[in-house]
C-alpha cells in the first residue's frame, strides 16, 4: 500500500479521535487531542492489496451457496 503524513488538521485530529475510540473506549482524550495533536505525526496506510488464507468454514460455506 501507500502510507500518507495527514496534514489537514482537521483529518488528523478525526485519526487521533478514532484511534483513542478504538484503544480507549470510555475515555473522553478530546482535550489530550487538541493541546497535543499538533504535534503527531499521523500517517494513514491505503491498503492497494491483501492476502491471506481463507478459513474452512468461510470457505465450506461460500461452496454450498453457490453449489445449485
Amino acid at each position: 500500500g501507500v502510507i500518507d503524513i495527514l496534514n489537514d488538521s482537521a483529518e488528523k485530529r478525526l485519526a487521533l479521535e478514532e484511534i483513542a475510540k478504538k484503544y480507549s473506549p470510555g475515555l473522553d482524550l478530546t482535550e489530550h487531542i487538541v493541546q497535543d495533536g499538533p504535534r503527531c505525526c499521523v500517517l494513514a496506510l491505503r491498503i492497494e492489496h491483501l492476502t491471506g488464507k481463507e478459513h474452512r468454514d468461510f470457505m465450506q460455506a461460500r461452496n454450498q451457496a453457490t453449489t445449485p
